[in-house]
């Protein structure tokens, strides 16, 4: 067989291959071993890393809009709260509520709607309102207004209306999260699994990363090369956050 023949036929097996799998082109086995350890932690099976909350959170609002989109709902919307922060981002000063980090930036970004904190009728209200809603974004204490705790039996209400409604429930845990209200996680104290979870900071220690933690159907509407991150998921990131989630575990 012809040289150029070869090559040909090595380039087409390669390019067949490589539009069949959903990962990294290149393996990078930190990747792997921090992902397995945030998914037995979670109960959500799939993990995208990236450098950022912020970025993580964009992750999510983008999985909300995928998964609106996939609802045949032409403008999908996320309801976020009074008092929230998500980070600087203009998706994410726009979920956010602190005219401070808005002003300037003008004009925010469409497709959120707010309702107040800690009120599960006013979420009810407004679902019976605006049927393009799919998607709700939360933290399970707000950090950045004041140490807001919601009521007991809130996160499990939330997660109640979202199944109700057919609605994603995203917890931002990148305050909330790695052990810092008692369990891993915030959302355990209330007995719910969310649908999408955002981690960053601590959970490597001041290096930076993200992580955008979703169920198996969430993370199924992500196709090849729909979504990365140049340094997400580097190996020294991994890395730390491997030693990191590995101390909280084994200190407690």
């Amino acid at each position: 067989m012809a040289l150029d023949t070869l090559f040909a036929e090595g380039q087409r097996k390669y390019i067949e291959s490589f539009n069949k799998i959903e990962r990294n082109l290149f393996e990078v086995e930190q990747q792997t071993v921090l992902a397995t350890q945030l998914a037995r932690l979670s109960g959500l099976p799939t993990t995208f890393f990236n450098n950022s909350g912020a970025e993580a959170t964009e992750l999510a609002m983008k999985a909300a809009r995928l998964y609106g989109h996939a609802r045949n709902i032409a403008i999908p919307k996320i309801m976020v709260f009074d008092g929230a922060f998500h980070g600087r981002t203009m998706a994410c000063i726009s979920a956010g509520s602190n005219p401070k980090h808005q002003a300037g930036f003008e004009p925010l970004l469409p497709g959120f709607v707010r309702v107040p904190f800690n009120d599960l009728r006013a979420i009810r209200n407004q679902a019976n309102k605006d049927p393009d809603i799919v998607a709700v974004l939360l933290e399970p204490v707000q950090g950045e207004s004041g140490i807001r705790v919601p009521d007991k039996d809130y996160l499990a209400g939330v997660r109640q209306l979202c199944d109700e409604y057919n609605w994603l429930m995203m917890a931002d845990e990148i305050q909330t999260g790695m052990g810092r209200t008692g369990s891993f996680f915030c959302y355990e104290q209330s007995g719910i699994t969310p649908d999408v979870v955002t981690l960053a900071k601590s959970l490597a220690n001041g290096i930076p990363i993200g992580a955008c933690l979703m169920s198996e159907s969430v993370a199924a509407r992500f196709t090849p090369g729909s979504h990365g991150s140049t340094f997400g998921g580097n190996p020294l990131a991994c890395a730390t956050g491997i030693a990191t989630v590995s101390v909280i575990e084994k200190d407690k």
